[in-house]
């Protein structure tokens, strides 16, 4: 063995990947702020501003994490760009 180099165990956590099985309301006004409820599964609460809904993959808004199954947020204007 070389000095410097030996190895410790190391301890990490491993989440399955989470899956969207639906979204409702499935429409909304085009100003936004429209409460939607995410379910499906293997969802995490990672604590306060870890999760986000992505809309059009541009587009961030905090989520909370209800559940395992269900996550809330709101959806972004699409008004202004």
């Amino acid at each position: 063995m070389i000095a410097g180099l030996d190895s410790a165990p190391v301890q990490y956590l491993y989440y399955k990947t989470p899956v969207v099985e639906e979204v409702t309301p499935k429409c909304g006004p085009f100003s936004g702020f429209t409460q939607i409820i995410v379910t499906g599964s293997n969802f995490v609460d990672l604590g306060f501003n870890q999760a986000v809904c992505v809309f059009n993959k541009t587009k961030m808004t905090n989520a909370t994490v209800l559940s395992d199954t269900q996550i809330l947020c709101d959806t972004p204007s699409i008004l202004n760009k």
